[in-house]
């Protein structure tokens, strides 16, 4: 089956229906040029109260032209015990890239903006909220992680922690430059390592 940025083919295993949901036994194939593996229970009637276990390898994600990822790890649907629905687990970037153009002078502008937390009625989001679901997920790059913009590029490795939840996520961790390059006005300086620390924000 093909849908907007996801192509999965040969995919094989046993599925139970029921009156109740999906019970998914073992579902193996190709997804996004990688290999992943499905475990658990759909419920029909709810999906927040389904069990689900994902373990892939190598798959790309590319949720734009100017985003790519490829990915390995393991997450789980389940829920806390307090009942709340949560996602949890590890993911590996294997590689990726980050492309954005942007311009110096729109960023100053909206300094000032940023320091006294004022916004304009076209920055407020008018999206609708996400499901309320819990995330414990720990995120790790050794590598190959390029960022690329109109003054600067670097390859990037690091730790990041998501919890919160998926309306509002926290992040911590730490990010390595590992080189890269810093040009403004035509001038170029090389950038041979550098690191950034962040807690829950």
């Amino acid at each position: 089956a093909e849908s907007v940025d996801i192509l999965a083919k040969g995919f094989q295993g046993d599925l139970l229906l029921s009156p109740e949901g999906i019970k998914i036994d073992s579902i193996f194939g190709e997804l996004n040029g990688g290999r992943a593996v499905f475990r658990g229970n759909i419920d029909q009637k709810n999906l927040l109260n389904s069990n689900i276990h994902a373990e892939f390898e190598q798959i790309t994600f590319q949720p734009s032209i100017d985003v790519y990822a490829g990915l390995s790890g393991e997450l789980s649907f389940s829920h806390s015990e307090l009942g709340n629905p949560q996602l949890i687990g590890e993911i590996l970037i294997d590689g990726g890239e980050i492309i954005q153009e942007f311009d110096v002078r729109d960023i100053l502008s909206k300094i000032p903006l940023a320091i006294v937390g004022r916004t304009t009625g076209t920055e407020t989001s008018s999206r609708a909220p996400l499901p309320d679901i819990d995330m414990n997920i720990d995120i790790h790059s050794e590598g190959n992680l390029f960022v690329i913009t109109s003054f600067f590029g670097i390859e990037a490795a690091g730790d990041v922690q998501v919890r919160g939840n998926l309306n509002q996520p926290l992040l911590r961790g730490g990010i390595t430059t590992r080189r890269g390059w810093l040009g403004f006005n035509e001038v170029r300086f090389d950038i041979v390592s550098g690191q950034g620390t962040s807690k829950y924000c």
